[in-house]
C-alpha cells in the first residue's frame, strides 16, 4: 500500500494535480538524518524522502533539534537567499559532527533578532565565514559560539555584536559566554564598537510612561567580562586583532599576554607575508595573517628560497594587496620562479622594491604569463637580476623602467623569438641597449623584442594569402606573423609554402629595405597571383637565389620594376661571378609571360666601408635562372625593354633558349594583328575595334595599346599611324 501511495503522489506532482503551494522557508532533513538542507520554494519534499520543518520563531527550538548529533552536513540551497528568517535560535546547537556549512552566504540575517546558541558545541567546525552576516537587528547572541572547541580563527571586524541595556548603568548582557570554550582559537578579530539595544522609559504625557526602543554604538570594551572566557592561555595566548583607535582594557598582564574579557590575548604584529589560498598567492602587510584563510608564509631573506616555492606549480594568480605598499622587502629572489601556470599578476604597483637588492630568478619559468609591468621597479647596478625573466616564453608585452639597461645580460633569455618578438614598453628617456637587430626584432638582455615606436618589416599569413607590411601594427593584425629572413636563412613562412595561393605587397612595404629575398616564394606550388610587386624595394637586396623556384602554378610575372641582384665573391671579375640569384625562376613550369628589367645590380665589394655596385644587363643572370620555364612546344613569352637582346643559347621554330628556359619574344608594339610587322592593316584592325569595341579575330590588345593606358582609343590608332609613317619597326615590348 505504501508503494502504491508513493506512486500516486509522485504522479500527481508530475501532472500538476497538487494545488498551488505558497512559497515557504523550510529545512529538509534527509531520511538517514544526516543532511539538513534549507530551501525557500513551494516544492517541499514528500515525507518518504525525509522530513521537512518550517523555521522556528523567537526562542523556540527548531524542529530538527532532536537529531542534532546525527547531522553531519548542513547545506543552504541558493533559493534560500530570498528567505528572511527572524530567528536562528539554536539552529546548529549541539551539531558536534558537522565540519563545515555549505552555502552559508545564502543565509540572509537582516531580519534575525536572535542568534542564541546558534553554533553552540559545533565542536568540529574549524572555520566559519561570517562575512555575509547582517546582525543589525540581532538582540541576543548569548553562547553563539560557545563550545566550538576546534575553531581556530574568527573574524568579527564587520560583525555587529549586540546586547541589551535595561538602563544605561545596569546592563543585562545578551552576549554572555559568546565564545566560551573556544579553546583552539588562535586569532580573533573584533570590531571597534558594539551595537547596543537600549530600552528607555520616557514620560509621554502626565501620568503615562512608555518603553521606547533605541539603539546606539558603544566601545567594544563594554562587552561582558566573560565574553571570551576560555580563549587562550598564558603560554599560548590568542592573537587579538582590532582596528586603529581602539585599545582593549586589560584586567591583568604577563610577559607575553594580557587578559581581556576573560580570555588570554596578545596583540597582532604588523608584518609582510603571503597567503596561498587555492591557486591564488596574495601579499599583505597588516596584522591579519593568522585570521586569513589559506596557508601563510613569511617573506624570505637574502637568497633563501621562499616558503611558497614548494607550491609554485599550483599558483595561477598573484595579487598584491594595497596595504603591501607599506612593506619594504629586501629580496625578491625566486618569488615567482617555477610558477609555470601563472597567468595573472595584479597590484604589482604596490610592490615597493626600493630596498630590494636581489631579483634573481624572480619570474623564471613563468611560462604562461603573457604581460608583465615592472616599470615601477627600482633597479640599480647593484641589484642582482640573474635570470630574472628567463624562459618567460609566452610573454608578449614587457614594461620596464628607465634604468632597465642595468639588468643582467641574460635576464631575458628565452623571452620572444625572431618570429614572435615580445613588445618592449619603456619611457621616452630610455633607449634599450640592443645586441643584434633584424627585421622587426632586436636582441636585448638575450631576449627578442620590438617596440611600437619603430616600423617593422614583416609578413602575415592569413588563410592562403601572404601579405608583406612595413608599419607598427604587427601585433594588431590577425594571422600568423613572420619576420623577414636574413642572408641564406630560409624564411619562416616557407613551411606553409604549399598552402599559399596569393602574395600581396602592401603599399606600406614600399618603405621597407630588405637585404635578402632568398627563397621567398620557394616551393609555393599553388601560388597563382602576386599583387603590388612594385612595392618591393630591392635596392639593397644581395641574394635572390631560388626566389621564385617551384612556383609551378604562376602564369605571369612582371619583374620590370625589380632590381635583380647578386653579389660577386671577393676578387671575382664582373664577367666571372658567383651568382646569388641562382635558379631564380627554376621550375616555374606554368609561366606564360615573363617581363624582365633592363639592368641587374651587382655588389662587387666594399671600399673603405662603402659598398660598390656595378650595373649589368639581364644576360648576366646565372645560366640556370629560368630552368624549367616553358617548353619548345609552349615557350614562355619574354617581355624585355628596348635596347636589350637576350643571349640565346639555342633556337628553334618559334622558340629560343635563354638562361635555361624556353622563350619567344613578345609581339611588337603596334602589331595589332600579330604578323610581326606594323602596317596599315594594324591601323585598320585597331580602327574597327575602336568603332565596334569588339575585338576582331586575331586582334592583340596588348600590342595595340601603344600608350600603355590599358584602354584602346583613337590615341592608340594615331600612335600606330605614326609608327607606320616613320617606318619604325619598334622592338620595344608590349605593355
Amino acid at each position: 500500500m505504501r508503494k502504491r501511495a508513493l506512486f500516486i503522489l509522485t504522479l500527481m506532482l508530475l501532472l500538476g494535480a497538487v494545488g498551488a503551494r505558497a512559497t515557504r522557508a523550510y529545512a529538509f532533513l534527509s531520511s538517514d538524518k544526516k543532511t539538513l538542507t534549507f530551501y525557500y520554494d513551494d516544492n517541499r519534499f514528500p515525507e518518504a524522502f525525509g522530513t521537512s520543518y518550517l523555521l522556528n520563531e523567537e526562542d523556540s527550538n527548531p524542529g530538527w533539534y532532536d537529531y542534532r548529533t546525527s547531522i553531519t552536513n548542513v547545506v543552504f540551497h541558493s533559493s534560500f537567499a530570498d528567505a528572511r528568517p527572524t530567528s536562528c535560535y539554536k539552529w546548529f546547537y549541539g551539531m558536534s559532527n558537522i565540519t563545515g556549512i555549505t552555502g552559508l552566504n545564502y543565509l540572509n540575517t537582516s531580519e534575525v533578532k536572535s542568534m542564541y546558541c546558534m553554533f553552540y558545541k559545533c565542536s568540529k567546525l574549524t572555520d566559519i565565514d561570517l562575512s555575509s552576516f547582517n546582525t543589525e537587528k540581532v538582540e541576543n547572541m548569548e553562547g553563539m559560539f560557545a563550545g566550538c572547541s576546534s575553531l581556530t580563527s574568527l573574524d568579527l571586524l564587520n560583525f555587529q555584536l549586540a546586547y541589551t541595556l535595561e538602563c544605561i548603568d545596569e546592563v543585562e548582557m545578551h552576549c554572555d559566554n559568546f565564545l566560551y570554550g573556544c579553546t583552539s582559537l588562535k586569532s580573533l578579530t573584533v570590531p571597534k564598537t558594539v551595537y547596543v539595544y537600549v530600552g528607555v522609559t520616557v514620560e509621554v504625557f502626565p501620568d503615562h510612561e512608555e518603553w521606547l526602543e533605541t539603539y546606539e554604538n558603544v566601545d567594544a570594551n563594554r562587552l561582558p567580562p566573560d565574553a571570551f572566557s576560555g580563549i587562550g592561555t598564558p603560554t599560548a595566548p590568542c592573537t587579538l586583532i582590532y582596528p586603529s583607535g581602539f585599545t582593549p582594557h586589560e584586567t591583568s598582564t604577563g610577559s607575553d599576554w594580557y587578559m581581556w574579557k576573560g580570555g588570554y590575548f596578545k596583540d597582532a604584529v604588523t608584518q609582510a607575508y603571503a597567503v596561498l589560498d587555492g591557486s591564488t598567492l596574495t601579499f599583505y602587510y597588516d596584522k591579519l595573517s593568522s585570521s586569513r584563510p589559506g596557508t601563510m608564509y613569511e617573506l624570505n631573506t637574502g637568497t633563501d628560497t621562499p616558503g611558497w616555492n614548494s607550491k609554485a606549480t599550483t599558483v595561477t594568480k598573484v595579487e598584491f594587496d594595497s596595504n603591501f605598499a607599506n612593506a619594504t622587502p629586501t629580496t625578491c629572489h625566486g618569488w615567482f620562479g617555477g610558477m609555470t601556470d601563472l597567468t595573472t599578476i595584479t597590484g604589482i604597483e604596490y610592490l615597493n622594491t626600493s630596498h630590494v637588492t636581489d631579483m634573481s630568478f624572480m619570474f623564471q619559468k613563468c611560462k604562461s604569463l603573457k604581460t608583465l609591468d615592472i616599470s615601477g621597479f627600482t633597479l640599480s647596478a647593484s641589484t642582482t637580476t640573474t635570470s630574472m625573466l628567463r624562459l618567460c616564453n609566452a610573454l608578449t608585452s614587457l614594461s620596464v623602467p628607465a634604468t632597465a639597461n642595468v639588468l643582467d645580460a641574460n635576464a631575458c633569455l628565452g623571452v620572444g623569438t625572431e618570429e614572435k618578438p615580445c613588445k618592449l614598453l619603456y619611457p621616452t628617456d630610455f633607449t634599450p641597449e640592443k645586441g643584434n637587430t633584424g627585421y622587426g626584432w632586436y636582441d636585448w638582455k638575450s631576449g627578442y623584442f620590438y617596440d611600437d615606436k619603430t616600423p617593422q618589416s614583416y609578413a602575415i599569413l592569413r588563410a592562403s594569402t601572404l601579405t608583406f607590411y612595413y608599419d607598427i601594427n604587427r601585433q594588431k593584425r590577425s594571422g600568423t606573423p613572420y619576420s623577414l629572413n636574413t642572408g641564406t636563412n630560409t624564411p619562416g613562412w616557407s613551411s606553409n609554402g604549399s598552402t599559399i595561393t596569393k602574395i600581396v605587397f602592401d603599399a606600406s612595404f614600399g618603405n621597407a629595405i630588405p637585404k635578402s629575398c632568398y627563397r621567398w616564394f620557394y616551393g609555393m606550388s599553388n601560388l597563382t597571383t602576386i599583387t603590388g610587386l612594385d612595392y618591393l624595394n630591392t635596392s639593397e637586396v644581395v641574394n635572390m637565389e631560388e626566389m621564385f623556384a617551384g612556383c609551378s602554378s604562376l602564369t605571369s610575372l612582371d619583374l620590370s620594376n625589380i632590381q635583380l641582384a647578386y653579389t660577386l665573391e671577393p676578387g671575382e671579375l664582373v664577367n666571372k661571378t658567383v651568382m646569388h640569384c641562382d635558379k631564380l625562376l627554376y621550375g616555374c613550369s606554368s609561366l606564360q609571360t615573363l617581363t624582365v628589367p633592363k639592368t641587374v645590380r651587382v655588389l662587387i665589394g666594399s671600399v673603405l666601408g662603402r659598398d660598390r655596385y656595378s650595373v649589368v644587363g639581364p644576360n648576366s643572370l646565372t645560366d640556370d635562372a629560368c630552368e624549367g620555364v616553358g617548353t619548345q612546344a609552349t615557350p614562355c613569352t619574354l617581355v624585355y625593354p628596348s635596347g636589350f637582346t637576350p643571349e640565346k643559347t639555342s633556337t628553334g621554330n618559334g622558340w629560343y633558349m635563354w638562361k635555361g628556359g624556353y622563350f619567344k619574344d613578345a609581339f611588337k608594339m603596334g602589331d595589332a594583328n600579330g604578323d610581326g610587322s606594323v602596317s596599315v592593316s594594324d591601323v585598320m584592325m585597331t580602327v574597327n575595334y575602336v568603332l565596334g569595341s569588339t575585338p576582331p579575330e586575331g586582334f592583340h590588345l596588348d600590342n595595340a595599346n601603344v600608350n600603355g593606358d590599358k584602354v584602346i582609343t583613337v590615341a592608340d590608332v594615331m600612335a600606330i599611324v605614326d609608327i607606320v609613317l616613320s617606318n619604325t619597326s619598334n622592338n620595344a615590348p608590349a605593355h
